[in-house]
């Protein structure tokens, strides 16, 4: 699932956590956030910056889940997960015995992955970390490791039915 897909069912409040994260940490990605949607909003920048953040994260977030916006969603999940979720990055390459440094990068993933072996990884994660913070990096580990494993897909558990609309 890319980025803009997982957008699209993400809750209000975890849209504000990851915008204000990049607000605090990254200024140069959060400016681009809103030069680059409030074009999409047909409004000056400065104008969106007068808005209070939060209300600000709210029109951003149907945005933040179009098609045309993807490598910014993937530049803003990123930043979060691999500042924000370390622990979580480790527990799932420890879980699945994947070497990897204290940030949780890696060098090379497996090409496959016993299935047992990462069904349990993720119903641990699950288990340990909150389920929208493991849906969203999940869900971008899926799109964006170079990682082909289709077993994942079907143990991320994002439901629209669950999270609130775009």
């Amino acid at each position: 699932m890319h980025a803009t897909e997982y957008w699209q069912k993400m809750s209000p409040e975890k849209n504000h956590e990851i915008l204000e994260f990049a607000y605090l940490n990254d200024k140069k990605l959060y400016r681009r956030v809103v030069e680059d949607l409030s074009a999409q909003l047909r409004k000056r920048p400065k104008l969106i910056l007068e808005t209070p953040r939060a209300q600000r994260h709210e029109l951003f977030r149907p945005l933040l889940g179009l098609p045309n916006v993807h490598l910014l969603s993937q530049n803003l999940m990123i930043l979060w997960l691999g500042q924000k979720q370390v622990t979580l990055l480790n527990a799932f390459l420890d879980a699945l015995g994947i070497e990897h440094d204290q940030a949780g990068s890696v060098e090379r993933f497996p090409e496959t992955v016993d299935k047992k072996k990462l069904s349990s990884a993720v119903e641990g994660l699950y288990q340990a970390f909150p389920e929208e913070d493991v849906n969203a990096y999940l869900s971008v580990f899926d799109s964006i490791s170079g990682v082909n494993w289709p077993e994942l897909k079907d143990l991320i558990r994002v439901d629209a039915a669950t999270t609130s609309p775009a």
